[in-house]
């Protein structure tokens, strides 16, 4: 187990930053995510501590020592790829014992290594198996496994999930979590799922443009976004963003957006602004006194079960639309009038350079209010 730092890391390919002056701190034993779409450095910046990508500049520190000009094999690392890398001529049983094999472990020691990260992992009767015969679960368990045995300074993960389906990935990031918890390992874990963002990190790291956009614990990230960006990215369906502008031509600062109005932060100043609603926040009953209303007709009904997302025109000539989640039970017809409600604390505000409004976006409405 070891703290991880990263100072002023930089990757450059020609004159394109991938990863440009990024700098992290991960404590000993902390579980972090990098998210963020296709391109925004996360893999580059998980590659260049692993020691796989040379570093453009900058430092990487790994439990005290600097490590940027060390080769992978000497960074004590363990890293579980997205294709889990796993040699297809061996067994289970050589595969999670290689490396020890190679840093000259004694064959005793290697099969009782091999056998207890076997058994932790619920593995032990697939160890004389080759990968060809094990379902994507399975070759995921043994990747882990791998990294198990190593006792390694700290786990990679560079989406290690992603080729399997939906309910495997449900039971894979329970697993990973709860050996996570386990073991105590520092763990720096790559995704661009904003699912296994939010249930498995102690923080997020939400990148963009090889640049960290926000990081925190997953709810700090979630409710208040620190900008449109990360307001639009986290959350499914994602935040409701509704441009308008604010003006105080009555008096009391005002959100406007066609015939759409709500009361807007006393730091909001003037002239453009942009309004946002999580769908879970929208109801179609009235739930407070304070309540700002979206008068509008239904263009779009998906039923999923336990839950209904709507999708409610709010204004037409502006075509502005807003999606709620609501109860499985309640599916209006397309095409009929609906009025969804929000409380004027779960509303968000942001400036014209995207930036959330200072204080927290709720307080600022609620004074306002």
């Amino acid at each position: 187990m070891a703290r991880i730092e990263l100072r002023g890391l930089t990757r450059r390919f020609a004159d394109t930053a991938a990863v440009d002056d990024l700098s992290l701190d991960v404590a000993d034993g902390e579980f972090c995510v990098l998210v963020g779409p296709s391109g925004c450095g996360k893999t580059t910046t998980l590659r260049m501590l692993a020691g796989l990508e040379k570093a453009s500049a900058g430092q990487v520190i790994v439990g005290g020592e600097d490590v940027t000009d060390l080769p992978a094999k000497d960074r004590n690392l363990a890293m579980v790829f997205q294709s889990y890398a796993l040699y297809p001529h061996m067994s289970v049983e050589e595969n999670i014992g290689f490396a020890l094999k190679l840093s000259g472990r004694d064959r005793a020691g290697v099969a009782q290594a091999v056998k207890a990260a076997a058994e932790r992992l619920e593995i032990g009767h697939l160890l004389a198996r080759r990968p060809r015969e094990l379902s994507g679960g399975q070759r995921q368990r043994v990747a882990v496994a791998r990294c198990i045995v190593r006792e390694p300074h700290a786990f990679l993960f560079d989406e290690p999930l992603s080729n399997l389906d939906a309910r495997l990935r449900g039971q894979a990031r329970v697993e990973i979590s709860r050996l996570q918890a386990q073991l105590g390992v520092t763990t720096l874990y790559v995704t661009h799922d904003q699912v296994e963002a939010m249930t498995m990190a102690h923080r997020i790291v939400l990148m963009d443009g090889g640049r960290i956009r926000q990081a925190g614990p997953p709810m700090e990230l979630y409710d208040p976004p620190a900008d449109l960006f990360v307001a639009g990215f986290l959350g499914a369906p994602a935040m409701n963003l509704l441009p308008g502008l604010v003006d105080r031509s009555q008096g009391a600062p005002r959100f406007r957006a066609g015939s759409l109005q709500a009361p807007a932060p006393e730091a909001a100043p003037d002239g453009p602004a942009t309004l946002g609603v999580r769908p879970e926040a929208l109801s179609p009953v009235p739930l407070g006194p304070d309540d700002v209303a979206f008068p509008g007709q239904v263009l779009h009904v998906e039923r999923l079960g336990a839950e209904t997302v709507v999708q409610v025109l709010v204004e037409a000539g502006d075509a502005l639309s807003v999606t709620a989640r609501l109860p499985g039970s309640r599916a209006p017809s397309p095409g009929a009038p609906l009025t969804l409600h929000a409380p004027v604390s779960a509303l968000h505000a942001f400036d014209a350079q995207g930036r959330r409004v200072e204080p927290g976006c709720a307080r600022a409405f609620a004074a306002a209010g």
